[in-house]
């Protein structure tokens, strides 16, 4: 779970935007960021960029982006690792250049019974790609995956005592599988002072999940669901070098997304049967940006952009014609160096930055029916919600050194139109405001790095409450230590507190204290390396939520997280 900002990537839908070799890696219907597609083994280089980033990115990318980008070559190699709880798994690939042309595969397979009753997982997946890129060229690229999830559901505060690690009978149906294809292509051209660059993708996705929603404690409402997607995009993108040595960029993306989703009830023998519910329709994005960046003397740099989104949906009669949806997402920074040299430099920075976010197709569309205990059904869904505003002011400061750096960042952003369950009409619906207030500081000297970050998260019709899972406080320490015998250990100490279930802050979830531990040692082309995650075994939740049953009792429900685990791996990389 990715979390940035008081938003985290998970749930009913995403806040923070993945993107893989340029191209969006996340399901239409939901806007969920499919994180499990990143392998460590492929990947060559990872960019975050946190908080609002419409101006650049569009749509979805309110809480920050992740930029994936993998390995080109030449190489060749694999790992394997085996741990407890069942894990097995493999990675691995080759890739040569033949003239100007570099040419490879990837494949990967993973198995795991999970920590939980009802856990077990497969994957496998493959993935071709020719490139050529030497000042200007072209690439291309296509992947295929299968990947099977068991879903235990989640636990009572009694049942994290009797049996934390169990899966509830309601919820022995749930699962999913999904398969993928895709293929993407792209054209880059560079010369003395420009860069000018487009491509495109195109991706099919067959999913099949059976889930079961708690209406009130104890019950629940069990559907299969079918969902089938095609989605196409491009980006056509320019960038100069201009006045004052600044840089200009421009660009155009287009995309579509045509979604078909059909609901059937399941019996307590597990079997699909009627159609109860379906969607079909298409949702199109446009999205025009300029970006621009001066140099105001030696020391000052001022850079701007400026972003405009239509977003078109056609769902079926949901609508009457075409529902559509605009935004404008400026931004304005200034960056200010106090002392620069070869040894040290020390800068301030500052922006301020407007963004969105649309409400997904299933917030607007999806036709899934819940029972009214009265003999009928009613949706969730609205096609009414308006996207999320957010605007966000944030002011840093960062100094660094040839053995290390010190950055304290603060921000403040104010999110309108949220879009959450609304309780009173038993719809999603933009129900109020928030405000996201926090600090992150991070501080590394050679081997040794500390990050801290300070959210707070309060809708503002009730202050001074938590928004619920978003833990008030994480520290987190890493330090890496050469031993004898070429041994390069590394431990990881994560410490979240001041997380809640609930709106209300009336339930508390679990501190985390968590220590993760890795040995490695090399033998030329050789590397082996064994990981112990959650040495000291600690007992915490991920996340939770509250239910209130017949006798207006608030009932807590968690998701458990992950106890001690441990795995060895074997890396070959020629």
């Amino acid at each position: 779970m990715v979390l940035t900002r008081g938003f985290f990537g998970g749930g009913e839908a995403d806040y923070v935007q993945l993107l893989v070799d340029g191209a969006p890696a996340h399901d239409s219907e939901s806007g969920l960021a499919d994180w499990q597609r990143v392998r460590s083994w492929s990947t060559e280089l990872v960019e975050a960029r946190r908080g609002p980033s419409s101006s650049l990115y569009g749509d979805g990318s309110l809480g920050g982006v992740v930029q994936v980008f993998t390995r080109r070559g030449p190489y060749a190699g694999g790992s394997i690792s085996k741990g407890n709880l069942g894990q097995l798994a493999f990675d691995g690939g080759a890739a040569g250049r033949f003239g100007p042309i570099a040419a490879g595969a990837t494949a990967t397979a993973s198995a795991s019974q999970g920590f939980r009753s009802h856990s077990t997982a497969t994957q496998r997946g493959a993935t071709l790609f020719v490139d050529r890129s030497a000042g200007h060229g072209w690439t291309a690229r296509a992947s295929t995956e299968r990947r099977h999830q068991d879903d235990p559901g989640p636990r009572t505060a009694r049942e994290l005592v009797e049996d934390r690690l169990g899966s509830d009978p309601m919820f022995r149906f749930d699962r999913e599988t999904v398969r993928r294809a895709r293929a993407s292509a792209g054209y880059v051209r560079t010369g003395e002072s420009f860069l000018f660059a487009v491509d495109g993708y195109t991706g099919w996705r067959d999913s099949d999940r059976t889930r079961t929603l708690l209406l009130i404690p104890g019950v629940g409402s069990r559907v299969a669901r079918n969902v089938a997607t095609i989605s196409a995009g491009s980006h056509l993108q320019l960038q100069t070098q201009t006045l004052r040595d600044g840089t200009g960029r421009v660009g155009l993306e287009l995309g579509t997304d045509r979604v078909r989703s059909t609901y059937h009830p399941v019996s307590d023998q597990g079997a699909a049967e009627s159609n109860v519910g379906r969607m079909d329709g298409r949702r199109s994005k446009v999205g025009v940006y300029a970006t621009q960046s001066v140099n105001l003397g030696q020391n000052a740099r001022i850079a701007g952009g400026i972003r405009w989104d239509r977003v078109a949906d056609r769902f079926d009669a949901a609508t009457s014609g075409t529902s559509v949806r605009q935004a404008w997402s400026p931004r304005l920074g200034m960056t200010y160096r106090l002392h620069g040299g070869e040894a040290s430099s020390s800068s301030l920075y500052a922006q301020v930055a407007k963004s969105f976010k649309a409400a997904t197709v299933d917030q607007l569309f999806d036709p899934r029916p819940f029972p009214n205990f009265d003999g009928g059904s009613f949706v969730i869904s609205n096609p009414a919600l308006e996207p999320q505003r957010a605007t966000n002011l944030e002011a840093g400061i960062r100094h660094d050194r040839a053995t290390g750096r010190v950055e304290l960042v603060g921000y403040r952003m104010t999110v309108a139109n949220e879009i959450d369950f609304d309780p009173s009409t038993f719809t999603y619906g933009n129900i109020g405001r928030t405000r996201h207030t926090g600090v992150e500081a991070e501080a590394r000297w050679r081997e040794l790095s500390v990050a801290y970050t300070w959210t707070r998260v309060q809708a503002t019709t009730r202050p001074g409450h938590q928004l619920k899972n978003i833990p008030r406080h994480i520290l987190r320490p890493t330090v890496h230590v050469q031993l004898p015998w070429d041994l390069r250990a590394t431990g990881a100490y994560t410490r979240t507190w001041r997380t809640f279930a609930d709106d209300a802050n009336l339930v508390q979830l679990g501190d985390r204290a968590s220590l993760d531990l890795r040995l490695t040692r090399g033998f030329g082309p050789v590397r082996a390396s064994v990981d112990a995650l959650n040495v000291s075994g600690d007992r915490s939740e991920e996340v939770g939520f509250t239910l209130m049953d017949f006798q207006r009792n608030v009932v807590p429900y968690f998701f458990p997280g992950a106890g001690f685990s441990a795995r060895m791996s074997i890396e070959v990389r020629f």
